[in-house]
């Protein structure tokens, strides 16, 4: 028997309260860690000035130049036996009531996708940075004339096909095009053509649940049936799988949000509004938990960079 149903909304903050807990014991630890540490390093230099004092007053008794130390005995009482290199330690980790979280495998891939379904995937290893086929950028065009306007766009169509030589033609998730806002005075130019997957036996998944965490940004979900009334995949900014959906080939894009409210709310446009940071967390039949946050950066040209800064499984 699995765990029980959970509605969404409390699954989202039992698990993300459960991970802010540990974050702040840990937390908590390192302080008490470093107040315990500082006045034991005080005595132990203490001792190390009284023992070389006390050695400074020894009658010399060298012989032939050598100089020989009487080394006091070692004291073990009271002292914790600490494992050697090599040597396991059984005790059981200390969580004070805190649920242990512990490194995991990456798990996350960034992925192109052929026509005709093969796929190019990479394994998003920790605090590594990737180049993406995601590409925003704003453009002015704000008292330009029409042909200079029209000069301007294929310049980001050029852009466009510098990125794309670097990556396959994808099947369906993708997009790119210039957007051109006259009143607004900007060009937006946008691309999306890389996904993210999960590197995992989906057969012992039994959810997953995405976030993002900027407000222009949302997730779209390819790989799963769309609805058949808007004629949509999944998308928006929080979105749960659940296992009767979960299946080989799912997987999950990023993409601008409410585009035309942003340039309403701004007189200055530009990428950085757009950084994202897409949280996954894994549920797997057995109770225990995975999580990965990649992040998305846009640098100043309007290219997006990828890097997981986070791998963690729940027990």
């Amino acid at each position: 028997m699995g765990m029980p149903m959970k509605k969404y909304d409390e699954m989202a903050r039992d698990v993300f309260r459960r991970i802010e807990e540990y974050n702040a014991e840990k937390e908590r630890r390192r302080r008490r860690m470093l107040g315990t540490l500082a006045p034991v390093l005080c005595i132990c230099f203490l001792v190390l000035v009284g023992f070389g004092i006390w050695q400074a007053s020894l009658p010399d008794t060298s012989t032939n130049g050598e100089h020989w130390m009487q080394v006091p005995p070692v004291l073990t009482q009271g002292v914790t036996t600490v494992p050697s290199a090599g040597e396991e330690n059984t005790a059981p980790p200390m969580t004070d009531g805190v649920e242990p979280v512990i490194p995991v495998k990456p798990f996350i891939t960034l992925c192109a996708e052929k026509v005709g379904g093969d796929r190019r995937t990479e394994v998003i290893e920790l605090n590594r940075t990737y180049e993406s086929g995601i590409y925003l950028d704003f453009v002015s065009i704000d008292g330009l004339a029409e042909d200079q306007i029209q000069q301007k766009i294929q310049e980001c169509e050029k852009n466009f096909r510098d990125i794309l030589s670097q990556f396959e033609s994808i099947e369906y998730g993708s997009h790119y095009g210039v957007l051109v806002l006259r009143e607004e005075g900007y060009l937006v130019a946008r691309m999306t053509w890389n996904f993210f997957t999960l590197d995992l036996d989906l057969s012992t998944v039994k959810r997953i649940e995405i976030k993002n965490t900027a407000k222009y940004g949302q997730i779209d979900v390819f790989g799963i049936d769309y609805d058949p009334q808007t004629g949509l995949f999944p998308h928006g900014q929080s979105i749960t799988i659940e296992k009767e959906q979960i299946r080989e080939g799912i997987s999950f894009s990023w993409s601008y949000e409410q585009l035309n409210h942003y340039m309403q709310q701004t007189d200055t446009p530009t990428s950085a509004d757009f950084n994202d940071t897409f949280c996954f967390l894994v549920e797997f039949d057995d109770g225990t938990m995975a999580t990965a946050t990649v992040d998305i950066t846009f640098d100043e040209s309007g290219r997006a960079s990828i890097c997981c800064r986070e791998y963690e499984r729940i027990a």
